[in-house]
């Protein structure tokens, strides 16, 4: 089932809802929707990661909704002095269509979401630390978890679950909050084609917002590694692009690319909790999102072994880096240092460039300051990527591209 206009409707009307309901704050209604959408989602995604590990010579896998969970409210307990219930009933199918009002809230509030923050909290990023349920006006929550419920995000494949994330995200672009994380997606997949990252490569976003290079770099490999048969034209935020299954690679190759080859990092737990569960509901559950900064705070090859991360450098960065910050001096790292400059973007592309391996690739977006800016730190970071690194191409993008994001 692809991404129809039926299905962002469905999901503008619940915002519109979420405003109207006493809930004016976009960044954080489009929080509070990724959630129960990532809830609501998990169910399946669950289930294919259970049928996977049924087949021959595939690794066990305990399933999430197996066994007993601990009530974390007595008030919960379907009778008195019940203090645990099947797992199962924390699938959205269990819980979504049976109950509503005070007792909604209370299940969400205090069983649903310890539930997915202590599964997260075992995974390869604890995305779900420090999250929890705002939308506690009883009716509210109850009409936006049955309007959900109408979508039948169940039907939906991997593909289609990131294409409406990936809507509910740019409610936030287009309200006007935390646009410096993201990127438009035209630019986002001109830059990808362009770096070309292959199977076999690694590849990090040092300042990955939402994860959209990381999606778009996982698209863009797995359309080069897919039959006609395996390849379609889609429609993603009203343009028509072309999408591959990567149905010619071998079951390694696909273990591969979910588990060591994308990488990330940003400094705000917001992006780093939407970022995965944006990278998650696409199958990349195994991907890591670093919550550091990478200007503040260096990493030494053991750390970078602890972390699973190459320690002799990336093949691929693709970043969108913020612009106009400045760190205080004493903080930045030395490594990254670009004369006695506070700049973030300059910091930003010297990390970039200490961090690719020998012959890696970096396509980065940069404000035209970095090219043209005449202080000392200016000039010495363009002699360094002239004298001590291949450019190969600067685009010029006109006035407006980044508008209205």
């Amino acid at each position: 089932m692809p991404m129809t206009p039926e299905l962002r409707n469905g999901i503008d009307r619940i915002r519109d809802y979420l405003y109207g309901g006493g809930y004016p704050n976009p960044a954080q209604n489009a929080e509070q929707l990724s959630f129960l959408i990532y809830f609501y989602m998990f169910e399946a995604a669950e289930a294919a990661r259970v049928r996977a590990a049924r087949r021959p010579g595939a690794d066990a896998y305990a399933g999430a909704f197996e066994g007993e969970w601990h009530l974390r409210n007595p008030r919960n307990a379907p009778e008195p002095g019940v203090e645990t219930v099947p797992r199962d009933r924390l699938r959205w199918s269990s819980w979504a269509q049976a109950l509503n009002g005070e007792r909604l809230v209370n299940w969400v509030r205090e069983e649903v979401f310890p539930f997915h923050a202590a599964l997260s909290a075992g995974g390869v990023t604890d995305f779900m630390e420090g999250a929890r349920l705002v939308i506690d006006e009883p009716t509210v929550l109850t009409q936006v978890v049955s309007q959900l419920n109408d979508l039948h995000l169940d039907r939906v494949d991997a593909d289609t679950k990131g294409d409406l994330f990936e809507h509910v995200l740019r409610q936030i672009r287009q309200a006007g909050e935390l646009g410096q994380f993201r990127t438009p997606p035209h630019v986002i997949r001109a830059l990808v084609r362009l770096v070309d990252p292959r199977i076999g490569e690694t590849v990090y976003d040092p300042a990955a917002g939402t994860a959209g290079f990381l999606v778009a770099a996982w698209d863009h490999i797995r359309l080069a590694n897919s039959s006609d048969a395996g390849s379609e034209e889609v429609e993603a935020e009203g343009k028509t692009i072309r999408r591959g299954l990567g149905d010619t690679l071998s079951r390694e190759a696909v273990a591969r690319l979910r588990e060591a080859t994308f990488h990330g990092a940003d400094v705000d737990p917001q992006m780093v909790r939407l970022a995965t569960m944006n990278l998650t509901l696409r199958g990349l559950d195994r991907v890591r999102i670093l919550r550091r900064d990478a200007l503040t705070r260096s990493l030494d090859r053991a750390a970078k072994a602890e972390l699973g991360l190459p320690v002799r450098g990336f093949d691929v960065i693709l970043a969108n880096p913020p612009f106009s910050g400045r760190l205080d001096k004493d903080r930045i790292v030395d490594d990254v240092k670009v004369g006695r400059t506070a700049q973030t973007e300059l910091l930003f592309l010297q990390y970039m460039l200490n961090h690719l391996a020998d012959g890696g690739r970096c396509g980065v977006v940069v404000p035209e300051g970095v090219l043209f800016g005449s202080t000392g730190a200016h000039r010495e970071l363009r002699r360094r990527l002239v004298e001590n690194n291949t450019v190969e191409a600067v685009l010029s993008l006109p006035g407006g591209v980044f508008n209205p994001y």
